[in-house]
């Protein structure tokens, strides 16, 4: 497996795993606007090809913004999220951005995850998903390069 950047013919393998993460209130429109508006997609790619995981992210005023990390049902527990967040977190800390930050759902199992790899709760988000459906804020301090 490999991280790379994104490209226009991954398109479908990242928006079949957009539908299997995130399911259908989360449009195709969406995604493309999201496509659109990030500075930094990138995906996880098997030897024969496939698209098996991506990133979304954005940096604003030092900050590096981890919209959206997902990877396929059939391939998750492998490590792709972690090798997609590190690379994530090593392009904007080269970038000299100071800290990264997430949201995530408080049911999500996720957040195992991102508390390993060093991001701690910094915000409790009430109905950021919806009436009755909360979030976290996680954020993690750079200096991988420094």
């Amino acid at each position: 497996m490999r991280v790379r950047a994104y490209s226009s013919p991954d398109y479908y393998g990242v928006y079949r795993i957009y539908r299997e993460s995130f399911g259908p209130e989360f449009t195709e429109r969406l995604l493309k606007d999201h496509l659109f508006t990030s500075d930094y997609v990138w995906v996880a790619e098997m030897p024969n090809g496939d698209v098996v995981g991506y990133l979304l992210a954005e940096c604003c005023d030092g900050n590096a913004y981890l919209s959206q990390v997902a990877v396929a049902v059939d391939a998750r527990k492998c490590g792709i999220a972690t090798e997609l967040i590190k690379s994530f977190e090593k392009h904007y800390d080269k970038q000299a951005c100071e800290s990264v930050w997430l949201q995530v759902k408080v049911e999500n199992p996720s957040q195992k995850l991102y508390f390993d790899l060093g991001y701690r709760v910094t915000k409790f988000e009430p109905n950021l998903y919806g009436p009755g459906k909360h979030g976290l804020r996680m954020d993690k301090s750079l200096g991988i390069t420094a």
